[in-house]
C-alpha cells in the first residue's frame, strides 16, 4: 500500500511510462491510485491511455467516460479537453474499423 502523498508522484511516473511505451505499467500504477480514489480524473485518463496502448479499447472508453464526468464535475477544463481529444480519436478509429469490440 502507498501513502496519499505519493499519489502525485505515481501519476507522474505513469505519465513517464506512457511516454516510454510502457502501457501495462502505466495501467498498473493508475489502477493502484484508483483503489485509493476511484474518482481521480487524471488517473482514469492515464489508465485509459495505457489501455489504448495495449488495445483494450472498451476498457479505455469506459475510463474516458468516467474521467470526462469527473472533469465536468470538478470544472477541470484542461482534463476535459484531453479526454475529449481521446474520445474523438476513438470515434475516428471506430469509423475506420481499426477496432471492433467497443460498445
Amino acid at each position: 500500500m502507498f501513502k496519499t502523498r505519493e499519489i502525485p508522484a505515481m501519476k507522474n511516473l505513469a505519465l513517464v511510462c506512457l511516454k516510454q511505451g510502457k502501457y501495462e505499467k502505466a495501467e498498473e500504477l493508475c489502477t493502484s491510485i484508483l483503489h485509493n480514489d476511484e474518482n481521480d480524473g487524471y488517473a482514469l485518463y492515464r489508465r485509459a491511455e495505457g489501455r489504448l496502448g495495449q488495445g483494450k479499447f472498451s476498457e479505455a472508453k469506459s475510463d474516458l467516460r468516467k474521467a470526462r464526468c469527473q472533469a465536468k464535475t470538478m470544472k477541470n477544463l484542461k482534463l476535459l479537453s484531453l479526454v475529449n481529444q481521446e474520445m474523438a480519436k476513438l470515434d475516428i478509429m471506430k469509423n475506420q474499423d481499426k477496432y471492433w469490440c467497443i460498445s
